[in-house]
């Protein structure tokens, strides 16, 4: 994983989201990918992951996405 490459998380064993991960020497750093004042980015320090306190799990990589322009066929 790079820095600003989009990844499946799940934080503190809820549902699963994609966001930006930034890795820092002394935090991880998590950037929604939106416009919406409702998502913010939110960071944690290392030491706190490591004692998995929230427990983060990095589940994935975000390798393609795919549109139908037309708007009936999302995959």
């Amino acid at each position: 994983m790079t820095n600003g490459d989009i990844c499946a998380v799940i934080i503190d064993g809820e549902m699963a989201t994609l966001k930006h991960v930034y890795q820092y020497p002394d935090r991880i750093r998590f950037e929604p990918d939106s416009w919406l004042s409702d998502f913010k980015p939110f960071e944690y320090r290392h030491e706190d992951v490591e004692n998995d306190n929230p427990p983060i799990q990095i589940i994935g990589k975000l390798v393609s996405v795919s549109y139908d322009f037309d708007g009936k066929n999302i995959k």
